[in-house]
């Protein structure tokens, strides 16, 4: 399934869950290279909820905003990257207060390619 708006394709067999109204909704990118090897970005110590740890790209929806358009909008922002293709959904469960209402997450994969926009480390 290709998502025009973005230039996205969503593998077959990925079913992308729909918010229910008033929810409020996370979502993650395992963002994978050319050789299968995934990408994580320490979090700043000064950060509210998991500060000075390692994961994945990934944020809040916005209001209006679809779980993919949420995705590509976060690998956007925190890497400079552009997200292209979603390979599967990995899981969706609850997620982590202070986030209000029913507050799923979504993982998935995805491809990158060149360095991230935000600094990083290796280590």
């Amino acid at each position: 399934m290709a998502d025009d708006r973005y230039g996205l394709v969503v593998d077959a067999g990925v079913e992308v869950p729909v918010p229910g109204d008033g929810e409020t909704w996370t979502v993650g990118a395992v963002v994978l290279d050319g050789r299968g090897r995934a990408f994580a970005q320490r979090r700043g110590a000064g950060r509210r909820l998991f500060p000075d740890c390692w994961d994945i790209v990934g944020g809040h929806v916005e209001a209006g905003e679809s779980l993919l358009e949420a995705l590509a909008r976060e690998v956007r922002e925190e890497t400079g990257w552009r997200l292209r293709r979603v390979r599967r959904l990995l899981g969706v469960g609850p997620s982590t207060p202070p986030t209000t209402g029913s507050a799923p997450a979504i993982w998935t994969g995805s491809r990158r390619t060149g360095r991230p926009a935000s600094t990083w480390s290796t280590t």
